[in-house]
């Protein structure tokens, strides 16, 4: 399957600003059965589009805006080629990947609410079936709603709350598979249905939305 995928990313600012400084990770990974065989990163104004790869592996697009504006735009473009079935290239991970998948974080530190959301879900010497209750736990105890959370949000304050989005499940999710020292790490992409894409009519089919795993 071949994918074309446009993201286009607005930032509107009050007044001008003489200055904007901006990475984004918005390059499609080669591996697991996908392949990006085009990318492209156009900004409105103009800019200096310059990239590394970090730690991880993630392409990281910076650019440096130096001209007076009020309004950025930011559009990738990207192909990619699916294959029909996923595929696991990496199936133990190194002593740095699983102490970082181990560790908490900024968003992600873990209490005691946590600790006891993630012990009750627990199959003993099965984690698979552990991360699969957790999972099933957390879609029934979490209502998704916009608006109830913002980018700050941590996932112990999501869950006390009992609302959130698609980054606070991804939050809590990670803290409670790491409170059981299964290692877990923040994912982000897109979603492909391919059943709501045949009901669309041509040219309408724009049904790829970015979520957090």
């Amino acid at each position: 399957m071949k994918l074309h995928i446009e993201h286009t990313t607005k930032f509107s600012y009050e007044e001008l600003i003489s200055e904007a400084y901006t990475e984004m990770r918005l390059g499609p990974l080669d591996g697991s059965g996908q392949r990006c065989v085009r990318f492209e990163l156009v900004t409105q104004p103009n800019g200096e589009v310059m990239q590394y790869t970090d730690r991880y592996g993630n392409i990281v697009h910076h650019l440096d805006t130096l001209q007076p504006h009020d309004r950025l735009v930011v559009k990738a473009t990207s192909d990619v080629h699916l294959s029909d079935t996923f595929a696991d290239y990496q199936r133990e991970l190194s002593p740095l990947d699983r102490y970082d998948y181990l560790a908490n974080g900024t968003y992600t530190a873990l209490n005691e609410q946590i600790r006891a959301f993630a012990l009750g879900n627990v199959i003993a010497d099965d984690p698979m079936a552990t991360v699969l209750s957790l999972m099933h736990s957390l879609h029934g105890s979490l209502q998704y709603e916009r608006g109830a959370t913002d980018v700050k949000t941590t996932a112990s304050e999501a869950l006390s709350l009992g609302r959130g989005v698609c980054q606070d499940f991804a939050h809590i999710m990670l803290t409670a598979c790491r409170a059981v020292n299964i290692p877990a790490r923040y994912v982000s992409g897109y979603l492909y249905d391919p059943k709501a894409d045949a009901a669309n009519l041509p040219g309408e089919n724009d049904n790829a939305a970015s979520h957090a795993w």
